[in-house]
């Protein structure tokens, strides 16, 4: 795969140009906010993300200071879905679940971007110690890669995995259903500055962590990930440029850990 060709940016859109990759496959033009995409179709009223962060779309903000800002939007219904597919704020109420954001309003520094990752098409029912704590950390990471000068593609996902005796088993929220996930995955990959590049994935269960969790202890491969969520992710991506990511995934301990988060 050659390197990145063009990054154009704008307030607007961020275009993307690719060489190499698999034939016919083109990595996708990403506005810079999120694309979202229902989850199942019209059944689970739960969202995924996925995008392109850079250091312009953090524009040169802190993760850590967005996070401890005052937050000035609040989540909206998506006009786009129809009455049936949407996940509405009394869903959640009293429901013992966060409205957990898929793509994370700190990784955008425009308030226009922030605004936009607050449709109700880009949550999920997330635990409370879980969305507050460890995937706070894990999205921090993500931040981090883009604010060092990677371009990072992400992707940000609900998911129902078996139980221990095989079956799928899991709650709904208020009276519109909305399926509680049993697990969230991100999967990322990044093109660094130096020219190295990175495939990193992490598969969580919706629950409190324990007390010392660290995202190292979550880790998965992007094709774990992509086989519950049924969608290959970075399709166009060589195979054998995959294979050789996902198979030191496990084993190189890169920034995103380094500092034991």
């Amino acid at each position: 795969m050659r390197s990145l060709a063009t990054i154009l940016f704008s307030c607007s859109f961020l275009v993307v140009g690719f060489g190499g990759g698999k034939p016919g496959v083109q990595p996708p033009a990403c506005p810079v906010g999120p694309i979202m995409a229902f989850e199942s179709g019209e059944r689970s009223r739960c969202g995924e993300a996925r995008g392109v962060l850079t250091s312009e779309t953090l524009r040169g903000k802190s993760y850590e200071s967005d996070r401890k800002g005052e937050r000035k939007s609040s989540f909206k219904v998506d006009p786009k879905r129809p009455p049936e597919s949407r996940s509405r704020r009394d869903d959640y109420l009293h429901s013992g679940y966060d409205i957990g954001h898929q793509a994370a309003a700190a990784w955008y520094g425009l308030q226009e971007l922030k605004d936009r990752t607050f449709s109700f098409a880009n949550t999920a029912p997330m635990h409370p110690k879980l969305n507050r704590g460890l995937w706070r950390v894990i999205e921090s990471g993500i931040a981090s890669e883009a604010e060092s000068g990677a371009t990072v593609w992400f992707r940000v996902t609900p998911l129902w995995l078996p139980d221990k005796d095989g079956d799928i088993c899991f709650r709904t929220l208020g009276r519109h259903a909305v399926w509680v996930p049993t697990h969230f995955g991100a999967s990322i990959y990044a093109e660094r500055s130096d020219g190295s590049q990175l495939m990193r994935s992490w598969i969580v269960p919706n629950q409190a962590p324990p007390d010392k969790a660290k995202p190292a202890d979550y880790l998965a491969t992007v094709d774990e990930h992509e086989f519950w969520r049924g969608v290959d992710f970075f399709a166009w991506l060589d195979d054998d440029v995959e294979r050789r990511l996902e198979a030191s995934g496990r084993d190189v301990e890169r920034s995103l850990e380094a500092s034991g988060r």
